[in-house]
């Protein structure tokens, strides 16, 4: 993160991560308020279906923020058909979404019209293509992307 940038969020604790993509938050400031299932932005993670990489996202994702106090920064929509809240999340100076990209746990996923971060982690997926992170592995890659897999199950 460039110094001048403004992280524009608010402060959320991690109760649990759910999969590469989602987790349970709830609110710093009013812990009355319900817990959250929250998707993360501009990705799309393996789902647990898709050994070893869903797995992987997940436990990457929980070792990064699970019990954590995070910043959730919203961008034009803040949420989706199911009702998850849709954000960024940061914690400390990284953008926790673009850095599963980066090592290759997740796939860059444009979510219009929430396309603040897109280039960003475009760019952070190009890298670890070029360098055969994770899922880019040629030895063990991901077969099918995350969207065409959950097509493939119904969901």
């Amino acid at each position: 993160m460039r110094p001048q940038e403004q992280i524009n969020g608010e402060v959320w604790v991690v109760n649990r991560v759910v999969s590469g993509q989602t987790v349970e938050a709830a609110i710093a400031s009013n812990p009355n308020m319900p817990i959250q299932r929250v998707r993360l932005l501009g990705i799309s993670a393996p789902l647990k279906e898709q050994p070893p990489w869903g797995d992987r996202a997940r436990e990457r994702l929980s070792d990064l923020v699970k019990e954590k106090k995070v910043i959730l920064e919203f961008d034009v929509e803040n949420k989706d058909k199911s009702d998850r809240l849709l954000a960024y999340i940061w914690i400390d100076n990284l953008l926790v979404n673009q850095y599963l990209v980066s090592e290759g746990l997740a796939i860059a996923d444009s979510y219009a019209p929430n396309t603040k971060y897109d280039e960003r982690i475009s760019q952070a997926q190009s890298r670890a293509r070029l360098q055969e992170l994770g899922i880019w592995d040629t030895q063990n890659p991901l077969r099918l992307s995350p969207r065409d897999f959950r097509r493939q199950l119904g969901n």
